[in-house]
């Protein structure tokens, strides 16, 4: 998990940084501006823990939608709203997720950033999963579970 959500990271903190740096430094300045792209998630896994078991590891693949927000010429924050489809490695329930991922870039100049994550994923057999992690990359990138309930 932690691998796939690193290279997916580092994956549109390129782009996004592409993006930027590619511009006019001059026409950026005290610009407040949003920039939006969707991309295609990689095949992963996702971890499952509830009430600090291992409950179940989910193979996940999907799309995202990521808009990022720049202030006076400066990366400010980004929100990713994500829907994918994932199948238990344990039971081989099919799950469908969405999954809404709030980041607040800290540094401007190495862009280190902290952030929440949260999904809900139905399966189609009944179970349901909701999941909220905190995130940072400072410099590298570490999660913690906040909250997770499994029905």
């Amino acid at each position: 998990m932690k691998t796939k959500t690193f290279l997916l990271l580092c994956l549109f903190l390129g782009i996004g940084l592409t993006q930027l740096y590619a511009q006019n430094e001059n026409k950026w300045k005290n610009v407040d501006r949003s920039y939006t792209g969707k991309f295609e998630l990689v095949d992963g896994w996702f971890p499952i823990t509830c009430d600090g078991v291992d409950f179940d590891m989910l193979d996940c693949d999907g799309k995202i939608h990521i808009v990022d927000h720049v202030q006076n010429g400066v990366w400010q924050w980004q929100i990713a709203e994500a829907k994918w489809e994932a199948t238990s490695i344990k039971t081989g329930e099919v799950f469908t997720g969405k999954e809404l991922d709030k980041s607040t870039y800290i540094d401007p100049v190495t862009y280190y950033f902290y952030g929440t994550w949260r999904a809900i994923m139905h399966g189609n057999m009944g179970s349901r999963y909701q999941i909220t992690i905190a995130v940072s990359f400072t410099p590298n990138f570490t999660w913690s579970l906040i909250k997770a309930n499994c029905y």
